[in-house]
C-alpha cells in the first residue's frame, strides 16, 4: 500500500464508536471495535496543514481548523486545554520563548539567582493572572465552539512545576543544601496546579478529566531516595486532590526512565500510567498491569518522526503484543509526544495499524487480528 492508498483507507474508515464510547465499552468488559488509542495529533497535523507551533497557540481559527479536520479526518474526538509544562511557571513570573516548530522553553526563571525567596512569586489565580486566564478564556471559546466535544485538561507534576520557576540543576541542589526552601516551593507548586483544577472543574465541568506530566520526577534526574522523600509526596497530594475535586482520578505520563519507581507508582491512585519508549512495555504492563491502565509505547522519534510507515505499524502491532493482554486495560500511544514535523503518513500508519491489528478487542486480551495479515 503506497501513502495514498493508506491516506484514503484511513479517512474513508467508518468507526462504530466515538472515543467515548469504546472507552466506555472497553473497561466494563464489551468487545469493542478496536483498541483504545491516544495520539496528540494536533500540533503535527497542524504542520501538516500549513501552521507553524507558534501559530496555533496564537490564532484561535487556526486552533479550531485543526480540531474541526482532525476530527473529519481521523475521527479523533476531544479537546484537551492544555497548561504545558511551563505555563504556572510563565504565570509566576518566569520568562518563556516560542519557536515556530518545537515545544515552548524557559528564557528567564523568575527565580534564577541565589536561594529560593518565596517572596518573589504570588500564587497565579486561573480567572486573574494574564497568563492562566488567557488560557482559560481560550478553552471557553472551544467549548462554545466544539460543544459536543469532551474537554479535558492536563498539567504537570510539582516538582516539574518548579523546574519552570528555577532552574532544575538549583533544584537538584536545592534538595541537597536548602530542603526547607525546596519544600516551599514545592508546596507552591502543588497548590498552584491544585487551584486551576478547582476553577477548570468549575468551567468545564462536571467531572473534567485531568492528566498530568511528570518528566522532572523521572530515574534520569532523581534517585530512588530522592523521588521517594521529596517528590513522591507532593506528586500523591496532587492525584488525591484531583479526585477530591474532581471525582475521577488522574492519568500520570512519566518521561525517560521510570522502572525504579515502579513500585511507588504501583501505589498511586491514578487511571492510568503512560510510559516512556525507553522503557520495557511488557515489564510496565506485569509491573503495574493490575492497578491501571497502561499507555504506550511506539517511539516518538525513532519510529513516529524519522521511520516508515512500514515501521509504524510493526512498532504498533509490536505494542499491542506487549500489553494488550493488561488486566487493567491498554491504551495504544506514542511514548511521549509526538514531534511537530511527524510526517502524515506515519499519523495514518499509526492509526491504520491500530484499527487493523487492534481490532475486535476485549479489556485483558490480545486481540487476534495483530496475528493476521
Amino acid at each position: 500500500m503506497d501513502k495514498e492508498e493508506l491516506h484514503d483507507e484511513v479517512v474513508n474508515y467508518k468507526p462504530q464508536m466515538t472515543n467515548k464510547e469504546r472507552m466506555e465499552k472497553y473497561l466494563t468488559g464489551q468487545r469493542v471495535d478496536h483498541l483504545p488509542f491516544s495520539l496528540g495529533l494536533d500540533v503535527a497535523y497542524g504542520h501538516i496543514l500549513g501552521y507553524t507551533s507558534s501559530q496555533l497557540r496564537g490564532d484561535f481559527d487556526a486552533s479550531c481548523e485543526v480540531i474541526q479536520k482532525r476530527i473529519d479526518t481521523y475521527h479523533v474526538d476531544g479537546i484537551n486545554i492544555s497548561l504545558g509544562l511551563k505555563f504556572i511557571g510563565a504565570a509566576c513570573g518566569s520568562v518563556l520563548s516560542f519557536p515556530d516548530d518545537g515545544p515552548e522553553f524557559v528564557s528567564e526563571f523568575v527565580m534564577a539567582d541565589g536561594e529560593i525567596d518565596m517572596s518573589k512569586i504570588d500564587l497565579p489565580h486561573p480567572r486573574t493572572n494574564p497568563v492562566l486566564s488567557g488560557i482559560l478564556e481560550k478553552g471557553k471559546k472551544l467549548k462554545e465552539r466544539f460543544s459536543d466535544q469532551t474537554i479535558s485538561t492536563s498539567l504537570s507534576g510539582p516538582i516539574t512545576t518548579a523546574a519552570s520557576i528555577r532552574p532544575v540543576e538549583k533544584l537538584l541542589r536545592d534538595m541537597r543544601k536548602n530542603q526547607a526552601g525546596f519544600k516551599d516551593l514545592m508546596q507552591f507548586s502543588l497548590d498552584a496546579a491544585l487551584k486551576w483544577v478547582q476553577v477548570f472543574e468549575e468551567e468545564f465541568g462536571p467531572h473534567a478529566t485531568v492528566g498530568i506530566a511528570a518528566p522532572v520526577s523521572a530515574n534520569d534526574l532523581l534517585s530512588p531516595k530522592q523521588f521517594d522523600e521529596l517528590s513522591l509526596p507532593y506528586l500523591r497530594d496532587l492525584v488525591e486532590g484531583i479526585i477530591k475535586i474532581t471525582g475521577k482520578k488522574p492519568s500520570l505520563h512519566m518521561c525517560g526512565h521510570t522502572k525504579a519507581f515502579w513500585s511507588k507508582i504501583h501505589d498511586l491512585n491514578i487511571a492510568s500510567f503512560s510510559v516512556d519508549n525507553l522503557e520495557n512495555l511488557r515489564e510496565t504492563k506485569e509491573a503495574l498491569g493490575d492497578r491501571m491502565m497502561i499507555l504506550g509505547n511506539v517511539p516518538p522519534v525513532e519510529v513516529l518522526l524519522q521511520g516508515s510507515p512500514e515501521d509504524v505499524i510493526e512498532s504498533v502491532k509490536d505494542c499491542i503484543i506487549k500489553a494488550a493482554d493488561s488486566p487493567s486495560g491498554y491504551i495504544v500511544s506514542a511514548g511521549c509526544g509526538l514531534s511537530p514535523l511527524t510526517p502524515e503518513e506515519n499519523l495514518d500508519a499509526f492509526i491504520y495499524a491500530i484499527r487493523k491489528y487492534g481490532a475486535d478487542a476485549k479489556l485483558g486480551e490480545i486481540p487476534q487480528a495483530v496475528y493476521q495479515d
